[in-house]
């Protein structure tokens, strides 16, 4: 029997795990394996172990309580998600990781999540898919996902990662990020005329890539780990909290 919360719970929990890995995912590029996943590391907080195994077991448990057709679908995005944090993909003669490869990390990160956020429960309810919805998280995931190639930038050249703000500069990317935001307001826009949702609905949405449009604006290296973990990724939490006040208050 599919438990009602499994399948939220595994969204969550896997996400946790996902994010807490990666976090010491150099560790095992630089020495694949030598440790049981480098969790006794010195160089690995008590903290991130912790976060690791609570989200591994967490994720395994709501997993076998998922639908079949939906535990078949995970296997292929973790196998994705594996290869973007560690060197599981030959590419030019040589094993990569999908965020080592120029242009292709930035869409995996976008894609992924758009496939696990709006595919993966159209599968496991057997809801009505929305290619407006699908497109609108890629444009806005990939959009607040451009500070974080920024911070970045200097640390991925020094291993040899030329990311899409190395090739093209920071003004440009900036500038991409900005029309990717106008297109998902856009987006929102026509999703909204076709599928009568009021203004309640393009409305919030619009005031979030906004805001967004604004943290990439003002993002730069110097930029403190709360403005990318607290504001970059607050957005998305600030897109839920607008439709719902929105709705609230009309």
């Amino acid at each position: 029997m599919i438990k009602p919360d499994a399948f939220i719970g595994f969204i969550f929990f896997s996400t946790f795990f996902v994010y807490n890995f990666h976090a010491f995912s150099n560790h095992l590029v630089r020495s694949p394996f030598q440790k049981f996943f480098h969790l006794f590391d010195q160089a690995v907080s008590i903290e991130q172990r912790f976060c690791v195994i609570v989200g591994l077991l967490g994720t395994v448990i709501c997993y076998l309580n998922i639908s079949f057709r939906s535990q078949v679908f995970c296997l292929f995005f973790g196998m994705v998600t594996l290869a973007y944090t560690l060197p599981l993909v030959f590419f030019n003669g040589q094993k990569k990781r999908l965020r080592e490869i120029s242009y292709v990390k930035i869409l995996t990160v976008s894609l992924m999540w758009s496939l696990v956020t709006v595919v993966l429960p159209f599968i496991e309810y057997d809801s009505s898919f929305n290619v407006f919805t699908f497109l609108e998280r890629m444009f806005f995931v990939y959009a607040i996902t451009i500070p974080f190639e920024i911070r970045d930038m200097e640390q991925e050249k020094k291993i040899g990662v030329l990311t899409i703000v190395a090739i093209h500069g920071i003004e440009n990317t900036k500038r991409l990020g900005y029309f990717l935001l106008l297109m998902f307001s856009i987006l929102c826009g026509v999703h909204q005329y076709f599928y009568h949702l009021g203004i309640n609905f393009a409305i919030p949405m619009a005031c979030s890539a906004i805001v967004a449009g604004l943290l990439i604006y003002f993002t730069n290296e110097q930029r403190t780990k709360w403005y990318y973990k607290g504001f970059i990724d607050g957005t998305m939490i600030l897109q839920y909290a607008l439709l719902i006040i929105f709705n609230l208050v009309h």
